[in-house]
């Protein structure tokens, strides 16, 4: 847009900040909070694939089902964070059914969400980055055509692509972590610091920059 460079400061990410710094909960606090009995869960972050018309509700019913079936053997429920722009009530009769082993959630505590949490699964969106920072392993469904057709935004030495069921079956029930390490190095490479403090520093650039 013209504006010259040397007047552009990048200095951080004040949600990400917010974020790390906000108040946890313990878990059993948490689970009370939502009325959940089971002490282990999974969280889906819904990519808004039907309410941006990619997905028709049927293609994303069977695909939830098929995933809450394989986390019920193994006593985990699911828990599904709804996208701002799908409507809960478009969907409640398919979670009513299926309340014994999962719920649907359009406003919830993020960071608890994820720090309780066993593990995350997620398509593409940029908040997969909020479960990396807790080291959250972060699976990827890749089994069915719908799955396939979108975009694999993350390296898989950070998540786990899951090609078919039993794929995503058998990585749930290995022990297997990712590495930390690159984790973390993805997340700086990303501009991600999570010992950064966004806001001081953005306080102290002001400063600076008013002194000239």
């Amino acid at each position: 847009m013209g504006f010259p460079e040397d007047k552009i400061y990048v200095v951080g990410n004040p949600e990400i900040s917010q974020f790390i710094n906000s108040h946890l909960t313990t878990k059993s606090e948490f689970l009370n909070q939502l009325g959940i009995k089971s002490t282990r869960y999974a969280v889906y972050l819904d990519d808004g694939l039907v309410a941006n018309r990619l997905w028709t509700k049927q293609q994303w019913y069977d695909h939830l089902i098929e995933i809450a079936e394989i986390l019920g053997k193994k006593d985990i429920f699911l828990i599904v964070k709804l996208h701002p722009r799908t409507n809960s009530e478009d969907h409640i009769k398919f979670f009513d059914k299926y309340s014994s082993t999962m719920i649907a959630i359009q406003d919830i505590d993020f960071k608890n969400l994820l720090y309780h949490c066993d593990f995350f699964i997620r398509f593409y969106s940029s908040t997969v980055i909020y479960a990396l920072i807790f080291h959250k392993k972060v699976y990827i469904p890749k089994w069915d055509k719908p799955c396939r057709e979108l975009t694999n935004k993350y390296p898989d030495k950070v998540v786990k692509y899951c090609f078919t069921l039993n794929d995503f079956n058998d990585s749930i029930k290995s022990d297997s972590i990712m590495d930390d390490l690159i984790i973390d190095d993805y997340l700086i490479k990303n501009g991600i610091n999570k010992d950064y403090v966004s806001i001081r520093s953005i306080v102290n650039l002001i400063d600076q920059i008013g002194k000239y």
